[in-house]
């Protein structure tokens, strides 16, 4: 089992690409922030032109990748499927039935990003962990972000399956 330490993923994440036709929002902005031992992760998004409330939510880490999400009145999981500290490809069950399956209409695969853009390269580094899968590059669409910048980076991808 891979450690993931947690500590890298603090700051501000952008929803760059995610399952066609799943998701809740048309973009989102993740918050994530250290809270005493779990995570405070804020969330931001719009669906259909309009702004959504924030949402939040405590995450913690249940060994390697996985995580817990603790939400309003619910818990989900989830699991960062790679990751360089600056993308991540991230795996989450919202809703999961009783016995840990995920409801097809709960699960959703994204990417995320410390900037807005999500480049070509990076798209064909995350290919191999992402069709390592059950899904395959056309099962996503990429979301449109504004103020895009193009940003280079090393790529040191940690990779969690």
């Amino acid at each position: 089992m891979v450690f993931l330490p947690l500590q890298f993923f603090d700051g501000t994440w952008f929803t760059v690409a995610r399952l066609r036709g799943s998701g809740r929002w048309n973009s989102g902005q993740f918050r994530v922030s250290k809270a005493g031992p779990v995570y405070s992760v804020e969330f931001n998004g719009a669906r259909k032109g309009h702004c959504l409330p924030t949402g939040r939510s405590s995450t913690r880490s249940l060994g390697g990748a996985d995580f817990e999400m603790i939400l309003a009145d619910h818990k989900g999981f989830g699991r960062v499927i790679a990751t360089n500290y600056n993308y991540a490809i991230v795996y989450e069950c919202h809703r999961p039935n009783e016995d840990g399956s995920c409801p097809d209409t709960e699960v959703n695969i994204f990417a995320l990003s410390r900037t807005r853009e999500l480049p070509d390269n990076v798209v064909e580094k995350m290919l191999p962990y992402i069709e390592g899968g059950c899904v395959t590059k056309e099962d996503f669409e990429r979301i449109p972000q504004e103020g895009r910048k193009m940003f280079s980076f090393k790529f040191l991808w940690v990779v969690i399956c």
